[in-house]
């Protein structure tokens, strides 16, 4: 049985996460750490700025992003994120990668059909697995 975490969040500006993962993953640049540790770049994204500082004390110093509750704010929050931590690279803007992800999530009923399944029954690795099949079938040059 999947760990209860590992769901698929049809919302991604509504999605829990476990303190203890949350600790974890904000702590990874800890200075105790190794070094491929302390090489390791954590996003923070809420709903509204600073509402973090409520209920966890742990990430203070950490740059927090607020997505406002908007899908579209938070991938362009994800994509400049991204975009920042690799130089050389090229990333889709943040409206076109939003077009996108409205495209898929148009399908994906479909997909889930077609596996005699609900989106409400999908786990992570359903999900990650129609996305990137999905990607494949609607390439983008």
């Amino acid at each position: 049985m999947p760990h209860r975490h590992s769901r698929y969040f049809p919302d991604p500006t509504r999605q829990k996460v476990p303190p203890a993962a949350f600790q974890h993953a904000a702590g990874t640049r800890d200075i105790s750490g190794s070094e491929k540790q302390r090489e390791k770049l954590c996003l923070i994204l809420d709903r509204e700025p600073y509402r973090y500082q409520k209920f966890c004390s742990d990430i203070a110093g950490q740059d927090i992003g607020a997505h406002g509750g908007k899908i579209e704010r938070a991938i362009s929050e994800v994509r400049d994120f991204l975009r920042s931590s690799r130089r050389g690279v090229m990333i889709p803007g943040g409206a076109k990668i939003f077009r996108r992800y409205i495209a898929f999530q148009n399908a994906l009923p479909l997909l889930c059909r077609k596996l005699g399944m609900k989106k409400s029954e999908l786990i992570f690795n359903d999900f990650t697995t129609l996305v990137s099949e999905w990607l494949k079938l609607h390439a983008k040059p």
